[in-house]
């Protein structure tokens, strides 16, 4: 043990060596206050707090990306690893308490409830809960979590807190999630480009051009913009295998699923307002807006209309099998995923729409931190300097040792996408609608179902849906507002009587109760559907509307791999629906919360299909 021990603190000092050669900003615009890298605290917390060895219990949700920050012990030799352990002991010996990670291992879209369930039963189990942004939201909603923007321990003007995520947190000036160095996911997601520099010097040159170019737009008008990536992509197309088709074998500009989240890296790192904030600091969507309604149709023109951009649907994933591309669209994660490639890559910022623009952008999508509104009031001031302390001490020992060693010395591959990474990194940034679209039907990642399903018409889209949208965004808003800071109220679920639900009109704007039973059939003019796979197609529909099932195309061993996409075809249920899939094997039913818009996954094989529609 006394072995184990006297090598972890050899790695320490071999840490606190990088950081002081090391200094990192964090994602957000904080302000400009110096990283100190050497034993001086970041924080003001009072030296003499003393929480006599407590037990922090942090219910997080189970992914290799939270896991580690949590639970590394240094042994591995790693340096990130060796300064998350240094971090996690620091706060522990600073405040003498004893954090105690507990891991929910199941998908982000059940972890959530979960913690929820678990602190509108009245339970007191938990002190922190860390998980994805787009299911907390739904939870803060609902009344779970501690408002912490007036909490005593922390002070959100630090570096180590990401202000610009903060405030689009923030509704009616409440905090109910917060994220910033206190996990390294505020870097680690950041939006991130790579270029392939082989391709790119056989196509075009010396990529020397490219990072000028880039640097020519940072802080200043023009540089990096869509019109040139778009450019860029069309001149990479080259039909490799010769048979006149683009297809799989040919180069391309770059190439990504439609209806994934690298849609979503695209639509909000370039600097467009999908939203803003009124005198009140009252949120309003800019959906509606001109600049709005041209970012989309230029956006849609480079996805779908540039032959040097090759887009596929999730169904149909072997379409991007054997494609060579020149650019690629991640998060700075991606990197440390990459590290045993023989290619050679570049790293560069997303473009920017606008020329006149002078900064680069890169959403982010850190995991959010929360504090139980079930929390006793003796143990908040505590819960909340821990807090403060973790991400003072992340920023301090954590980011240093995964900026600047790992991501610059050892990820990149050549001296400017070090550059790269400072351009990325400061222009750290996210959007009202990418961090609460969750909550207003899906519509912060409407690009997903517009780009990867071919729909053109982004007007009358979201002209069916708007009033849905609004609806759902004061719901939102009023929530934030009755919910506050110690005010524990168990959730009730009412329900309507047989007599209000036979009484219910249900108007040209919403899914008729009545359907028909669907068979086997598919429409060809639909851009997607391949001939050879009309029997595995299925359709719910009836006068007014049509809702559409598809088949994968990835097969598996004894059939398709079970998953499928149903899509709204124009109308928007106002009642909460619900499908149940009935097959030879059994079912497979699926119960949206929120009522069904857009698109989910439900279960499927190749059996006959028949479809039930309950409410």
């Amino acid at each position: 043990m006394k072995g184990k021990y006297l090598f972890k603190i050899l790695l320490c000092l071999a840490l606190c060596l990088v950081c002081l050669m090391s200094v990192a900003a964090c994602g957000g615009k904080g302000g400009d206050e110096k990283v100190h890298v050497g034993g001086d605290y970041l924080d003001d917390l009072p030296e003499d707090l003393d929480f006599n060895n407590e037990k922090i219990n942090i219910f997080y949700w189970g992914t290799d990306f939270l896991n580690n920050e949590l639970t590394a012990d240094g042994s591995t030799g790693d340096i990130v690893d060796v300064a998350i352990w240094k971090k996690n002991l620091s706060v522990e010996e600073r405040l003498n308490v004893d954090l105690n990670p507990i891991m929910g291992d199941v998908a982000a879209e059940y972890f959530m409830p979960i913690a929820r369930d678990e602190i509108m039963s009245g339970s007191t189990d938990y002190d922190m809960i860390i998980g994805a942004y787009f299911e907390a939201c739904k939870v803060a909603q609902e009344g779970a979590f501690l408002d912490l923007a007036n909490a005593k321990y922390i002070d959100f003007e630090r570096d180590y807190w990401n202000s610009d995520y903060n405030d689009a947190l923030a509704i009616n000036n409440k905090m109910f999630m917060v994220v910033g160095d206190i996990s390294l996911s505020n870097i680690k997601s950041c939006a991130t480009m790579t270029f392939d520099l082989e391709r790119y010097e056989a196509t075009f040159g010396d990529p020397q051009e490219l990072y000028d170019l880039v640097l020519l737009g940072d802080g200043a008008p023009g540089g990096w913009t869509l019109d040139v990536l778009s450019e860029y992509c069309r001149k990479s197309y080259i039909d490799l295998n010769g048979n006149g088709l683009a297809d799989n074998g040919d180069q391309f500009g770059t190439s990504l699923c439609g209806t994934s989240s690298t849609v979503d890296l695209y639509a909000y790192s370039m600097g467009v307002d999908w939203s803003h904030r009124d005198e009140n600091n009252i949120p309003v969507i800019d959906l509606k807006t001109e600049k709005f309604y041209d970012f989309f149709n230029d956006f849609f023109a480079f996805m779908r209309e540039n032959p040097g951009v090759n887009v596929y649907n999730n169904d149909f994933a072997s379409e991007a099998e054997g494609i060579d591309t020149v650019f690629d669209a991640g998060i700075l994660e991606d990197l440390v995923q990459r590290r045993a490639e023989e290619r050679d890559f570049g790293v560069i910022p997303f473009p920017k729409y606008y020329e006149e623009d002078t900064e680069y952008h890169a959403v982010t999508g850190p995991y959010t931190f929360s504090v139980p509104i079930t929390t006793p009031e003796d143990r908040v001031d505590m819960i909340t300097a821990v807090m403060e302390c973790m991400a003072s001490e992340g920023r301090r020992l954590c980011v240093p040792a995964y900026y600047e060693y790992a991501l610059k010395d050892k990820y990149t591959r050549d001296e400017m996408s070090v550059k790269m990474l400072d351009i990325i990194h400061d222009g750290a940034t996210t959007d009202f609608l990418n961090v609460y679209g969750e909550c207003m039907g899906s519509i912060g990642t409407c690009m997903r179902q517009l780009i990867g399903y071919d729909e053109r018409d982004f007007v009358s889209w979201y002209a069916a849906k708007e009033s849905m949208v609004l609806t759902k965004l004061n719901a939102l808003l009023k929530a934030f507002d009755e919910n506050t800071s110690g005010e524990f109220v168990p959730q009730t679920e009412e329900t309507a009587s047989e007599e209000e639900l036979a009484e219910e009109d249900i108007g040209d704007n919403q899914i008729s109760t009545h359907w028909e039973v669907f068979g086997t059939k598919y429409r060809k003019s639909f851009k997607y559907v391949k001939p050879d796979m009309s029997e595995k197609f299925a359709y719910l529909y009836n006068d007014e509307d049509e809702i559409e099932v598809r088949s994968p195309t990835n097969k598996v061993a004894g059939g398709y791999y079970p998953t499928a996409i149903i899509q709204s075809r124009g109308t928007v249920p106002l009642t909460n629906l619900s499908f149940k899939f009935q097959t030879d094997e059994g079912f497979s039913y699926i119960n949206p919360e929120e009522g069904y818009v857009g698109a989910m996954s439900v279960g499927w094989t190749t059996q006959p299909i028949t479809g039930i529609p309950e409410y």
